[in-house]
């Protein structure tokens, strides 16, 4: 049914050590989940378009598939368009999965120091300000 690219090669930042990993999305696999076979050269893993279709929750074993899917090229799509939607929802956080990750699971203060590093050790200085801002709206929510 379909053929997706992701990894390092899927993202355009492959080097000449990088493998190639491949989703081959089949109409159905017997029940049984994604099975994945490797190699010095291909990662394959096969999956049915309904579990493609089914989005894990944070947290749980599955979850951490979904950055696989984040920018990664559907090479073959026979789904008429069930596939690259299915992709799309598997790469995207929604509102409310986002506020259950920072607030519910209490991923906010790793956040917020991600982005003020990424921000801090940035040279353009319209960054450098945007981090000063997030150092205070840190500060602020640690005194409620």
């Amino acid at each position: 049914m379909g053929l997706v690219l992701s990894g390092s090669a899927g993202r355009g930042v492959a080097t000449e050590r990088s493998d190639l990993d491949v989703f081959t999305v089949l109409a159905d696999t017997g029940g049984r989940g994604p099975e994945t076979s490797r190699s010095a050269a291909l990662n394959e893993t096969v999956v049915a378009i309904s579990d493609l279709e089914r989005v894990p929750p944070f947290g749980t074993e599955g979850w951490w598939y979904r950055w696989s899917f984040a920018w990664a090229p559907v090479l073959v799509d026979r789904t008429e368009g069930r596939l690259a939607s299915a992709l799309h929802r598997q790469a995207t956080v929604t509102a409310g999965e986002a506020e259950s990750i920072l607030v519910e699971h209490d991923r906010l203060d790793g956040w917020l120091n991600f982005a003020y590093r990424a921000l801090k050790n940035n040279p353009h200085p319209d960054h450098r300000e945007l981090g000063r801002r997030v150092i205070d709206l840190e500060a602020l929510r640690s005194t409620r």
